[in-house]
C-alpha cells in the first residue's frame, strides 16, 4: 500500500514527480504475494504495465498479512497459515531475504504506510487471537514499537500514507460488528481521526498522506474519499458482480487506486481494477484466484 491492504514513498514520488535520478517508474508495476485460495499460499506474482506473471515463491505461506512497496522492493509481514506467522520478508526484485521476526505477532490488518525499508503497521490480531492496539515500525533492519492506537482495537483495518502522516480506518470489532473509526499517526503520536461516512472492514486504502485518501472494497457496498476534513462516498467497487468485495489489497493514491483481487461471494477472484478519480476501469487479472494476500504497486 502506498497500504491492507500500499504504495511506497518512493513510488508515490515517482508517480507524481518522477523517480530517483529523474527516471519515472513504469505505471502498473506491482507485486502480490500469499493469500488464500482458500488454502494458504506462498506464491508471488509481479505486474508490469498491469500484466501479471508468476514470480519466486516466498519461504512461508501466509494469508491475512500486510505488505508495502514495489515489485523490486517489497515487504510482506505477519499473517496466518493455520497458526500465526510471526516474521516478515523482503523481496529485492530477484529473491526473498531471510525472514525477520516481528516484535509483536500480527495478522488481519492492511493498515500499513511507508515502503519496504521504512514503514508503520497498526492493529490487527495476535497469535492468541487477541484484538491488539499495538503498532510497529520497520527501519529496514528490525521491528520496534511505534506506540498504541488510541481508538478501539480492530481487525481488518485499512491504512495508508507515510511514516510521518498515516491514516487508518474502519475494521471489525472484538465480539462482532464493524466500525467507522479512523486514526492518525504523525511519526510520533497516535490520535483519533474524522469518522468515515460508513462502517466497514477488510477494505483497501490508498493515499500519499492522511489528507488525500481513497477507501474501496470491504463489507460496505461503496467507496469513499477523504480530503483531510470530511468523507464523501464515491462509486461502488464491484468484483464479478459482488459489491461487498472483502479482503482486497492494492496501492496507489486517492485519485488512482489499484485494487488487486479479493473475495467475491465465497470465492477468491483474479480480477483487478483501478479507480481513476472518476470511474472504475478494468486492469489485468492476477495469475491465480486469491484473496487476503499482500499487494502494492505504482499506478
Amino acid at each position: 500500500m502506498y497500504g491492507v491492504g500500499n504504495l511506497s514513498n518512493q513510488v508515490v514520488n515517482a508517480y507524481r514527480f518522477g523517480g530517483g535520478g529523474g527516471a519515472k517508474e513504469a505505471t502498473g508495476d506491482g507485486m502480490y504475494c500469499g493469500g488464500a485460495t482458500p488454502s494458504y499460499e506462498n506464491k508471488a506474482s509481479v505486474a508490469t504495465n498491469y500484466v501479471w506473471a508468476t514470480s519466486t515463491a516466498m519461504a512461508s505461506a501466509r494469508g491475512y498479512s500486510f505488505g508495502c512497496g514495489y515489485k523490486s522492493a517489497f515487504l510482506v509481514g505477519g499473517g496466518w497459515d493455520g497458526s500465526i506467522v510471526d516474521n516478515s520478508a523482503i523481496w529485492d526484485g530477484s529473491s526473498w531475504a531471510t525472514e525477520v521476526t516481528l516484535n509483536t505477532d500480527r495478522r488481519d490488518t492492511t493498515a500499513i504506510a511507508g515502503n519496504s525499508s521504512d514503514c508503520v503497521v497498526a492493529t490487527g490480531r495476535d497469535g492468541s487471537d487477541v484484538w491488539i492496539t499495538t503498532t510497529a515500525k520497520w527501519n529496514g533492519t528490525a521491528w520496534a514499537s511505534a506506540g498504541n492506537i488510541v481508538t478501539t482495537a480492530v481487525e481488518h483495518a485499512g491504512g495508508d500514507g507515510n511514516t510521518s502522516d498515516m491514516l487508518y480506518t474502519a475494521g471489525g470489532l472484538d465480539g462482532g460488528g464493524v466500525t467507522n473509526q479512523t486514526g492518525l499517526y504523525d511519526g510520533t503520536t497516535w490520535s483519533t481521526g474524522v469518522a468515515s461516512s460508513f462502517n466497514n472492514s477488510s477494505a483497501n486504502v490508498a493515499g500519499a498522506n492522511s489528507s488525500a485518501i481513497h477507501q474501496a472494497g470491504g463489507d460496505y457496498a461503496s467507496s469513499s474519499i477523504f480530503d483531510g476534513t470530511s468523507w464523501t462516498n464515491s462509486t461502488t467497487y464491484s468484483l464479478s458482480g459482488d459489491t461487498s468485495t472483502r479482503y482486497v489489497t492494492g496501492g496507489g493514491v486517492f485519485d488512482s487506486h489499484w485494487i488487486q483481487t479479493g473475495l467475491a461471494g465465497s470465492s477468491g477472484n483474479s480480477t483487478c481494477g483501478n479507480w481513476n478519480g472518476t470511474a472504475w476501469e478494468s486492469k489485468g487479472a492476477m495469475t491465480v484466484a486469491v484473496y487476503a494476500g499482500a499487494g502494492d504497486g505504482s499506478v
